[in-house]
């Protein structure tokens, strides 16, 4: 029904408008720019976008961050001029990388991190700004410390990567991530309802600590939700 299909693309515009709307006052005129340069969204905000109504809905909080994801430093310093231009953001050169993502395969895909922050009426609002590697903003979803949140919101489109697991509230960890670097984050999302489960292995696998051999993925290929 093309009628119908007109009101799933509204209502998911409106979902990611409502979100992005605390952290910029022109979401459109930002969607425009983040397309221009190839950038996305990821991170928590683009989970509360697919989980929206459901069970899982409600976990962004005031203290929450928004994760921009681009290809190359010239993309990066036009979003950077742009928010502090015109959405009063300034820079924070505390901000460091590699070490923050505490284990090699994402620190490798980051080129570098800058971090902006606005305060209004007490309220702050913190834009990560990441710098892929290999001229992708999507390289490091695939070294995220988790399934659950490699999701990401582009100009045009909302993508899961693991549809099937991350609506139902479930999802699987990296094999290279310690214990201690997932102690966080799985506490966060467990005491918000979320599911941690192991993956089964096949016996392709040479040991659990590696990726199962049996399945190549692409972004948006068609196991991924766009």
């Amino acid at each position: 029904s093309p009628t119908f299909e007109a009101a799933c693309r509204d209502e998911w515009k409106r979902r990611v408008h409502h979100l992005i709307q605390r952290y910029f006052v022109d979401v459109t005129g930002f969607f425009k720019l983040l397309g221009s340069v190839e950038g996305l969204v990821s991170g928590s905000v683009a989970l509360a976008v697919l989980l929206w109504g459901s069970d899982k809905d409600n976990f962004l909080t005031s203290s929450s961050d928004i994760d921009i994801y681009v290809p190359n430093e010239c993309a990066r310093d036009a979003i950077v001029v742009y928010l502090v231009r015109a959405e009063g953001y300034s820079i924070d050169n505390r901000a460091t990388v590699p070490g923050d993502y505490g284990y090699a395969p994402l620190s490798q895909s980051i080129v570098a991190l800058n971090r902006l922050i606005r305060t209004r009426e007490n309220t702050s609002r913190r834009v990560d700004i990441i710098v892929g590697a290999q001229s992708a903003a999507t390289l490091p979803l695939t070294s995220f410390w988790s399934s659950l949140v490699m999701n990401y919101i582009s100009e045009t489109s909302i993508v899961s990567l693991y549809p099937n697991l991350t609506l139902q509230g479930r999802f699987f960890t990296t094999p290279h991530a310690s214990e201690e670097r997932l102690a966080g984050p799985l506490a966060k999302y467990t005491r918000r309802g979320f599911v941690h489960e192991d993956f089964v292995h096949t016996p392709r696998c040479a040991e659990p600590t590696t990726y199962c051999p049996g399945c190549f993925r692409v972004t948006e290929d068609h196991k991924s939700l766009r």
